[in-house]
């Protein structure tokens, strides 16, 4: 009898095999982010270079795989200055800084649902949104009396972004992320380019220019 008894007991424990999968129940997150980004300055090699980034982002799921996510990321870059109306060699007068915010919209599929394996969930996202310079260094410009015709100008404009990454849910609240992202943006020339009659040895030159910038960010979040 009691035998009989203590083998139920042992076939029904083998049975118990925990799952690597974990069911994530808060479906909103807040958190802060940081990371580096390497930038195409375009064809005239006019735009932002280089950045260090940091930022934010609030996310709710709305589904078992799918989430909204808002982000504003702050590039605090790198730029160089160029003059068309100098000589081909002595063109590049030195660097400066540029700042640029962006505000994002971004859908994110996770890729093991609403829930994490093993504490890990791995994603893809697909967003768009604006992006202006918040701070654009003119002292190089001042300095060499160029044209305001002449002079860069990030302005304001529309981006795209791709992205994919993986979470650690290491509680049930508290989620580190890695992303990488990249961001599509159009450098716009100055009007002066466009009009000059110097020989700028540039061939044709573009009015804008389509290019991508290469972002890896490592952030925390708190989800709620």
């Amino acid at each position: 009898m009691f035998g009989a008894v203590l083998l139920r007991a042992t076939a029904a424990a083998s049975q118990d095999i925990p799952s690597s999968y974990r069911f994530i129940q808060n479906p909103q997150e807040g958190g802060l982010y940081a990371g580096v980004a390497t930038m195409d300055t375009g064809q005239l090699g006019l735009g932002p270079k280089s950045a260090n980034v940091f930022g934010g982002r609030y996310s709710v799921m709305f589904s078992g795989a799918f989430a909204f996510e808002a982000n504003a990321t702050y590039f605090k870059g790198r730029r160089d200055v160029i003059d068309v109306r100098r000589p081909e060699e002595d063109r590049i007068l030195g660097e400066s800084s540029i700042d640029v915010m962006a505000i994002e919209a971004r859908f994110r599929l996770n890729l093991t649902g609403q829930r994490s394996w093993r504490r890990l969930q791995p994603f893809i996202a697909l967003g768009g949104g604006m992006a202006l310079s918040s701070n654009l260094e003119r002292s190089l410009e001042d300095a060499a009396n160029m044209t305001l015709l002449d002079r860069y100008d990030f302005g304001s404009k529309f981006i795209a972004s791709l992205s994919g990454g993986i979470t650690l849910h290491t509680s049930d609240t508290l989620v580190l992320r890695l992303d990488g992202v990249m961001h599509l943006w159009k450098i716009s020339t100055p009007a002066g380019w466009l009009t000059s009659n110097t020989d700028a040895g540039l061939g044709v030159i573009p009015e804008d220019d389509w290019t991508s910038n290469r972002v890896l960010t490592l952030g925390a979040s708190w989800r709620l």
